[in-house]
């Protein structure tokens, strides 16, 4: 049912399509906009600060960049700041960062290396200083969930490649280390753990969820579901063998706090469609639900994943 909605949403610009492919993590992000519509209306997803946007509150980094020049020049960039559902980050640069080092690094240091390859800029103050500065990245504040989008040089890498890089994954990070500065002095203790993983081999996705009731990982492909063990080991032997190339990882702050519903919206407002109906009438129902996600404007400038086939998530 999510596949035909998607399908439904996106039909103007061709995207999400049944029986076409498109990119995991940003079919992430579009669900994600689409649930900021669905309870927002119109707010610019750009500035929303809506303490009932589930999309914002749990999910969004806020991230203001600049850059300051030390004494004795001392000159200031103008801040700029911007928000993001998905962090994404080289899969190579990754493993280049850790490569070579005696003293292995933690996955959230490797994000804040990596991430910051090509941050390097001019003095703002260029016409009478010469000095190179790096990006300064400060986060504003303090998301439930950190997602992080792998980008892979190859759609079919070898597996000594997608086993250097799996090897790097940490079960933990700490948001002060993938950043310069985090205005939430709480997240100085706070750990965010690795819960989920989106996988692709062969224009086909699959994923490893932790179930943290039964306290193992269990693996998704399509109708198949089944344990794969209570150790990250198996996991990670799971993946290399099936070549599987990891594109997402959502991490969770376990001691999470709800979303504040005072200002949401009392009243269910279903978005009237001309689209045909699934053949199956029990169906009528859940898709007429679904159907409410096209309140707000399409989003446009991104990409994401779905497939009619039995081949996306």
């Amino acid at each position: 049912m999510l596949r035909v909605a998607m399908a439904m949403c996106f039909e103007d610009q061709n995207r999400f399509q049944l029986g076409l492919m498109d990119d995991a993590a940003e079919c992430f992000e579009k669900i994600l906009e689409r649930l900021h519509y669905n309870v927002t209306g119109q707010v610019d997803p750009d500035t929303c600060n809506l303490r009932h946007c589930i999309t914002h509150q749990k999910f969004s980094l806020n991230i203001l960049e600049n850059t300051m020049c030390p004494p004795p020049c001392g000159a200031t960039s103008e801040p700029f700041s911007y928000s993001t559902l998905v962090h994404y980050i080289s899969a190579k640069a990754i493993v280049e960062e850790s490569s070579g080092r005696k003293n292995r690094l933690s996955f959230g240091e490797l994000l804040k290396k990596a991430g910051s390859i090509d941050d390097e800029r001019e003095c703002p103050n260029f016409k009478n200083c010469r000095n190179i500065l790096k990006l300064k990245k400060t986060l504003m504040n303090s998301p439930a969930v950190v997602s992080v989008g792998i980008i892979w040089d190859s759609d079919q890498p070898p597996v000594s490649q997608i086993k250097q890089f799996i090897e790097k994954i940490g079960l933990k990070i700490k948001l002060t280390q993938m950043f310069n500065t985090c205005l939430d002095d709480a997240l100085e203790k706070t750990e965010y753990s690795l819960k989920a993983i989106v996988t692709y081999y062969g224009k086909h996705y699959s994923s490893f969820c932790y179930h943290s009731a039964q306290k193992e990982w269990v693996y998704f492909d399509d109708t198949i579901v089944r344990p794969v063990g209570s150790a990250w080991l198996y996991v990670k032997e799971m993946i290399c063998k099936g070549h599987f190339q990891p594109l997402l990882l959502i991490y969770i702050d376990e001691v999470g706090k709800p979303v504040d519903c005072a200002t949401a919206p009392q009243d269910v407002v279903i978005a009237k469609d001309t689209s045909p109906v699934p053949p199956h009438k029990e169906e009528e129902e859940d898709l007429i639900n679904l159907l409410s996600l096209r309140i707000g404007p399409s989003a446009t400038g991104s990409s994401s994943t779905l497939s009619g086939s039995s081949s996306t998530p």
